[in-house]
């Protein structure tokens, strides 16, 4: 669990625009990691998962957003052992630092 002196509490439900069934809830947020609620219909669903802010590896979309991520772009991905099947997810990190910072 994320400490109350470093988050905040942010509840808001967006669809991601290139994956429709996919719809992600940031329930806490700090600079340095996220809980998240990840439900993909009929697949799979994550009540609460832990990501960490980290730095994008490959190009690809927030899971927030829609936005178009970068290679080196600052970005929260989810953790957990056994690796989660969104493990390839990212979130844009300016996009939730302009909302929520």
């Amino acid at each position: 669990m994320l400490s109350a002196a470093s988050c905040r509490v942010a509840p808001r439900a967006i669809a991601s625009p290139s994956r429709s069934e996919v719809h992600v809830t940031i329930l806490e947020y700090s600079t340095e990691s996220l809980l998240v609620r990840w439900v993909e219909s009929g697949r799979r669903h994550y009540g609460e998962q832990k990501w960490r802010r980290a730095v994008a590896k490959r190009a690809g979309r927030c899971a927030y957003s829609g936005r178009a991520i970068d290679e080196g772009d600052a970005v929260y991905r989810p953790t957990g052992r056994p690796r989660p099947g969104n493990h390839l997810a990212m979130i844009a990190a300016d996009v939730l630092d302009a909302a929520f910072g």
